[in-house]
């Protein structure tokens, strides 16, 4: 049976191989869903709309406002399907929760993020949206995918480029981007399985830029390109780390159902060291807390729901024909 891994689970498994048992083996989640993700789900949705359909203003069909005005309908319609308000209905109990997060920050964000990007538009040439792939770890077992989706493959300057849309609210006093943020991209997992299965497709893709959006309730115009080149070291190096990284799951995979049913689990050890991280809070710590062996529960205890996470309907990968495993050295 074909098993896939995609940059979410094997990132899970780095961080707390317990709480990659409990979200993909379980399959349970907290209820909700947290609202970076949902702004930035809506962004990506309306980056859809600005960078597939720029070639209609360099056309004269549409103008910048007009294209605008639909990365914005696209941009809502994202919003209240994943559970947020129509702007009419927006109060100020609501704006004050979402802080920066509102669909107005959204809207003065697309206006400037044009303005700012305009000439990289004009000038690029989209090869391919939303760019799902499916790509074999290991030479000789293609049980074993590794697979996820590219925001943008276009052509700047004659180079294959792949963009990846991003925004962060981590802004520093004196104007722009923290220096920590635009250093986390490199070295950086997500980052070089793009340019890898890229340069499978592709066969010379070695630069990604990370297309950074900052989120602010003042200000509103701070992008940034983060520039990335790898070399066929790089990608050997990534590739040799995320076999091993399935590796240690599969293993874990194997113990646990080698194990008898007593008070401890015997494979996916917690990392109790990222119970708190930089983010809060572990989603997870309750269930850590209230059970020793969280494989001898059937159901989702309180305040979790069964949503199991399968990257493979998600990214909308349906019939990709198998290529060969790219083996840098």
């Amino acid at each position: 049976m074909k098993r896939y891994y995609d940059n979410t689970k094997l990132g899970d498994y780095k961080k707390c191989p317990r709480y990659y048992y409990l979200r993909h083996v379980k399959g349970w989640r907290k209820q909700g869903t947290a609202m970076p993700l949902i702004f930035g789900l809506c962004w990506h949705e309306a980056m859809n709309v600005i960078w597939s359909g720029w070639h209609l203003v360099k056309g004269g069909q549409y103008t910048s406002s007009q294209l605008i005005e639909a990365a914005m309908h696209n941009w809502e319609q994202c919003w209240i399907e994943n559970g947020g308000k129509p702007i009419t209905e927006l109060d100020m109990q609501d704006l004050e929760m979402l802080g920066a997060r509102t669909p107005m920050c959204a809207k003065e964000m697309l206006i400037n993020y044009v303005e700012k990007r305009d000439g990289i538009l004009n000038s690029m040439q989209l090869l391919a949206a939303e760019r799902p792939f499916a790509v074999p770890l290991f030479p000789d077992n293609d049980e074993i995918w590794y697979i996820g989706r590219r925001d943008k493959d276009v052509v700047i300057n004659g180079d294959i480029t792949i963009i990846e849309h991003k925004t962060t609210t981590e802004y520093k006093i004196d104007g722009g981007f923290k220096s920590q943020y635009l250093e986390s991209y490199w070295p950086n997992s997500q980052v070089m399985g793009y340019i890898y299965a890229a340069n499978i497709e592709y066969s010379n893709a070695r630069y990604v830029w990370v297309d950074a959006a900052l989120v602010h309730k003042k200000v509103h115009d701070c992008f940034k390109f983060i520039p990335i080149s790898s070399t066929m070291s790089d990608m050997d190096a990534w590739l040799w780390e995320a076999r091993d990284w399935v590796e240690r799951i599969e293993s874990d995979i194997d113990r646990l159902a080698d194990q008898p049913l007593n008070t401890a689990m015997g494979a996916f050890p917690k990392n109790t060291e990222q119970c708190v991280g930089k983010y809060g809070i572990c989603g997870m710590i309750d269930i850590c807390r209230g059970f020793s062996n969280p494989s001898q529960v059937l159901e989702p205890p309180a305040g979790f729901i069964h949503d199991v996470w399968n990257p493979f309907e998600l990214l909308h990968i349906s019939e990709i024909e198998a290529v060969k495993c790219l083996n840098p050295s």
